[in-house]
C-alpha cells in the first residue's frame, strides 16, 4: 500500500481498515481454533496467519495478496512442509526447516504463486507440536485451507465495506 503521497485522513482510513480486517480475520480464526482444539498450538497458528493478515489487509493491491497466490502458495507450502517432515524425520529440525522453506519458495516461484507467509506455513509443519504432525496431509485442510479461506472472506468483506474498493479480487 503506497502511502507517501496520501493525505493524513485517507492514510488513517486505510490503517483502520487494515487493523479491522486483521482483528476480524485473526480473531475469528483464533476463536474457531480455541473452540476446536484449545490453545495448544495457537501461537504458531497466529504467527503464520499474522503474516497473512499483514499481506491481505495491509497491502491488498499487491500481487502476493491475490487469491491465486494466497491459496496456491499456502497450500504448496503446507504440502511441502508435511512431505519434508515425513521424509526427513531424524534430521535436525533446523535442517528440515531449511529444506521445507527453500523447497516451498522454489515451487511458489516456479508456479508464480509467491505468498511470503508460506515459509512459516512450511516450517510449522516441521516444528509444530505433535498435534500438527498427527494431522499429516489434513494440515492442508485445517488449519491452512480453512484459515486462509476465512481470512480471504474477511478481506472480501472489508473490500465491500470500504468506499475505495481494493483487491483482493474475487
Amino acid at each position: 500500500m503506497e502511502l507517501k503521497n496520501i493525505d493524513w485522513f485517507t492514510r488513517l482510513a486505510k490503517a483502520l481498515t487494515a487493523f479491522t480486517g486483521s482483528v476480524l480475520g485473526l480473531g475469528l480464526l483464533s476463536l474457531i481454533h480455541e473452540l476446536l482444539y484449545g490453545a495448544t498450538d495457537l501461537p504458531l497458528i497466529i504467527a503464520a496467519f499474522g503474516a497473512t493478515a499483514v499481506v491481505l489487509y495491509g497491502c491488498p493491491d499487491s500481487p502476493i495478496a491475490q487469491p491465486r497466490n494466497l491459496f496456491s502458495g499456502s497450500l504448496i507450502s503446507a504440502f511441502v512442509g508435511v512431505v519434508t517432515y515425513h521424509a526427513l524425520q531424524g534430521f535436525p529440525i533446523w535442517f528440515e526447516g531449511i529444506v521445507a522453506i527453500s523447497t516451498a519458495l522454489f515451487l511458489m516461484t516456479l508456479t508464480g504463486t509467491l505468498h511470503p507467509p508460506g515459509g512459516a506455513i512450511a516450517f510449522i509443519a516441521i516444528a509444530g507440536p505433535p498435534e500438527i504432525h498427527q494431522l499429516g496431509f489434513l494440515y492442508l485442510v485445517y488449519p491452512i485451507g480453512t484459515g486462509i479461506s476465512l481470512m480471504y472472506l474477511v478481506a472480501l468483506l472489508m473490500n465491500r465495506l470500504t468506499p475505495e474498493k481494493h483487491r483482493p479480487s474475487a
